[in-house]
């Protein structure tokens, strides 16, 4: 399981720029006495790095939504928001509440025991990632009425979220920053090409810096998500062709993963192929699974798969997956959800001939044989 405070510092260490975010959060802060304020972006756009600078900045209360982790419902979200509501401020839940009860006792009693001039900002990402919340109005049992003092700060993608909210409420698109955003990426840019491996490899080229910069910045359309990804590639490949491997970069985020997916080799297959089962068990558990696992599953359809290949393969698209070291074995799921958006698209579970019903089931049989004991490492 990954703890807030290590998503915090992973999330923000090259973190540089978006003061426009912040300085727009608290300037809704200043003007209301309570209210909703939702980040919205496409994925690979920052919200999670942003908010976990605003947590950081600010110490507010903050929650982490992980679907790949299985850590996204309403349950998970409680039981965060009472711990820590309850080692910072004393709060005392109330033993009979649950659900959406649990968590308007919770704000109101914190509230009441703070300083007028001193807000409570409860801040949660991705509410796009959490599990609807049976019988609730909003995602995770969040409250509709906030009491005065209170305030949301939410991240989402675009036009996914439904939030029923009675009070002070702004959206705050990042499409609506795009220069802003790209001196964002541009300074972040010229902080990672100044790094040993990435600078050498720039001086190794006959390209000035400022030149891998634009190239750079301009295939990203403004993607941290691509950046990360790119920095990576480049990252990894001392005495590569810079000046080819920028002319051959894709546009883009989808054209990117677009561009492994068939160095993987698993466009338009006439039959799921090994590649295509491991990733595709990724893509669909609802937990992150250790390779011996993994190996199980994709051995019952593809039989020539063994378990030192899917190793192979887990640590050759090390850059696409989280690998969870807190446990052993380890466990793997993917690193972002926009990867799964693109392996969800229609053309490309055709191009993979793949079920994903039949994914699904296969997992289920094997971690149900798995809990009863039929199974082990």
């Amino acid at each position: 399981m990954i703890a807030a405070e290590d998503i915090i510092q992973t999330k923000t260490a090259d973190f540089v720029g978006r003061d426009y975010v912040f300085t727009a959060v608290e300037k809704f802060i200043q003007d209301h006495d309570r209210g909703f304020l939702v980040l919205e972006g496409d994925p690979g756009a920052g919200k999670t790095a942003i908010l976990a600078e605003y947590i950081r900045r600010t110490h507010c209360i903050g929650h982490f939504n992980l679907r790949a982790q299985g850590l996204n419902t309403a349950g998970h979200f409680v039981r965060s928001l009472s711990q820590q509501l309850t080692a910072r401020y004393g709060a005392h839940p109330a033993a009979s509440a649950d659900g959406g009860e649990a968590v308007s006792h919770l704000l109101r009693e914190v509230r009441a025991g703070l300083p007028d001039e001193l807000p409570l900002v409860i801040a949660v990402d991705a509410l796009d990632e959490t599990e609807a919340a049976p019988g609730a109005a909003n995602p995770l049992y969040l409250p509709g009425i906030l009491d005065k003092g209170v305030y949301l700060v939410l991240t989402t993608r675009r036009n996914t979220t439904t939030l029923r909210a009675d009070g002070p409420f702004q959206r705050i698109d990042l499409k609506d920053f795009h220069d802003q955003t790209m001196e964002d990426v541009r300074r972040h840019l010229e902080n990672k090409l100044s790094e040993e491996a990435l600078a050498r490899l720039v001086d190794d080229s006959h390209l000035s810096r400022d030149a891998v910069v634009a190239r750079l910045g301009e295939m990203s359309e403004g993607n941290f998500m691509y950046l990360y990804y790119t920095l990576i590639d480049l990252a990894r490949s001392p005495g590569l062709d810079l000046d080819r491997f920028l002319s051959e970069l894709p546009q883009g985020l989808e054209n990117y993963y677009a561009a492994h997916w068939e160095s993987m080799g698993m466009a338009a297959a006439e039959a799921p192929t090994v590649n295509a089962w491991i990733l595709y068990v990724l893509c669909e558990s609802e937990t992150p699974l250790p390779a011996w696992i993994i190996s199980r599953v994709v051995a019952r359809k593809v039989p020539q798969a063994d378990p030192a290949f899917v190793q192979r393969r887990l640590t050759e698209w090390r850059q696409f997956l989280h690998a969870d070291g807190t446990t052993s074995p380890a466990k793997y799921s993917l690193y972002h959800a926009s990867f799964r958006d693109f392996l969800h698209r229609h053309d490309v579970v055709a191009n993979a001939a793949i079920d994903l019903t039949n994914v699904r089931a296969t997992i289920t049989d094997l971690l149900w044989e798995h809990m009863i004991g039929d199974l082990g490492p």
